[in-house]
């Protein structure tokens, strides 16, 4: 019994050529050299690997037994394989991208994500006896608070256990100048290789969309740094109500693109949330900008280098 699940055999050659074996005993050349008539049967498999899905072909010879026989080449078709003289599969199937936005597109001005960079000044001014060890508390509350929840928590929440854990009033007045509009670009950057990338695709007809654990603002952030153009759909956790890795989070972007999750490509700086998007049949490369990938999953060290998957 064959040891595969679908055999075909594919042939130039005149069938009353092969022995009872299966071997091709003809006059012609029987050795690949992927010219015109081999380049035309690689062009039609990765035409049907593309249309239904399949993440991983190897095209190899058996003979009428099913079993494995000696060949001079084998082809492989699946995420990083190229047919000769062609485009990846992987470039052909792909038409989107999810990204995530800490790490990936923006970072904090500082080093810090949360509360933001104007939080100590905002509180001292409304309660200037607060000492910096307090201060430094009040963070470190906040940051607990953050690891314990299962979605970004709504920002006046956040800032109360902050300020109650210090014992400052969590008054209107203060909540209000805590979450007070500021210019995004007074506290956020974008990376360098960012617009740049975003513009490209964007050239190229790739799709794009946002897969983050943030608040509802975060597009408006975007906007003001120069970014809010170029994307389709937001997959905020706070409006969802849960964090990645929740399939939800990763669906919602695929799905507002009408797109399957094997056309998108999603990028993330936590290799384990590209691990769970890959689990879900997305592309998925993680973002290691300043250190070694050291993870299984396939890893990029600037933006720019997804521009080869397109």
């Amino acid at each position: 019994m064959s040891e595969y699940a679908y055999c075909h055999k594919i042939t130039k050659y005149d069938p009353a050529d092969f022995d009872a074996g299966g071997s091709y005993a003809g006059a012609e050349d029987s050795v690949s050299d992927h010219g015109p008539v081999e380049s035309a049967y690689l062009e039609a498999v990765a035409a049907f690997v593309e249309e239904t899905g399949v993440r991983h072909l190897t095209i190899t010879q058996v003979d009428r037994e099913g079993r494995r026989m000696a060949l001079s080449h084998r082809q492989t078709f699946g995420p990083s394989a190229c047919p000769p003289g062609g485009r990846s599969l992987t470039s052909e199937r792909l038409r989107a991208v999810l990204f995530d936005s800490g790490g990936v597109l923006m970072r904090p001005i500082g080093g810090r994500w949360n509360p933001r960079a104007d939080f100590e000044a905002t509180v001292l001014a409304h309660a200037p006896s607060v000492t910096p060890a307090e201060l430094a508390a009040a963070v470190a509350a906040g940051d607990r608070f953050f690891e314990s929840a299962i979605s970004n928590p709504a920002q006046d929440d956040y800032h109360r256990l902050m300020l109650s854990h210090i014992g400052v009033a969590p008054t209107p007045g203060l909540l209000a100048d805590l979450t007070r509009p500021v210019d995004p670009a007074a506290v956020l950057e974008t990376f360098p290789d960012v617009l740049g990338t975003l513009q490209e695709l964007r050239r190229r007809g790739v799709r794009m969309a946002v897969v983050s654990d943030a608040w509802p603002d975060l597009p408006a952030l975007h906007a003001g740094l120069g970014l809010g153009s170029f994307f389709e759909v937001y997959a905020i956790s706070a409006e969802l109500d849960c964090n990645k890795p929740d399939p939800r989070m990763y669906h919602h972007a695929s799905t507002g693109l009408r797109l399957d999750p094997t056309r998108c490509l999603f990028i993330d700086d936590d290799p384990e949330l590209v691990a769970a998007a890959i689990g879900l049949g997305y592309e998925g490369r993680a973002m290691c900008r300043d250190a070694a990938p050291g993870t299984e999953v396939p890893s990029i060290a600037t933006l720019d280098e997804i521009l080869e998957l397109f």
